[in-house]
This record gives C-alpha cells, structure tokens and sequence, in this order.
C-alpha cells in the first residue's frame, strides 16, 4: 500500500464515523409533535374523521 491508499482509507473511515454520529444526533433531538409530517398525519386524520361524520 502506498501513502495515497492509506490516507484515502483514513478519510473514508472518518467520514463514515462523522456520519453515523451525525444520523445518531439527529435521531435522538428529533421532536416528533413539531415534524411538518406528523402535521400532515394529523390534518390527514382530521379529514378523514370529517369526512366519516
């Protein structure tokens, strides 16, 4: 292996623990009650239930 293998392989892994912790933040400070497709859910329902009456 030469330098150029080695580095590449290094950045690859870096790049691919920076984006597991990433993914890994973003699941855990989501808030479902203020995600815009949980309002589209719940509009969803309201229709539907007006809809039923």
């Amino acid at each position: 292996m030469n330098v150029q293998e080695i580095i590449v392989g290094v950045l690859a892994v870096a790049a691919i623990i920076y984006l597991i912790s990433f993914l890994r933040k973003q699941t855990q400070s989501h808030n479902c009650d203020e995600c815009g497709l949980m309002e589209m859910q719940k509009e969803k329902m309201r229709k539907k239930s007006a809809k039923d009456s």
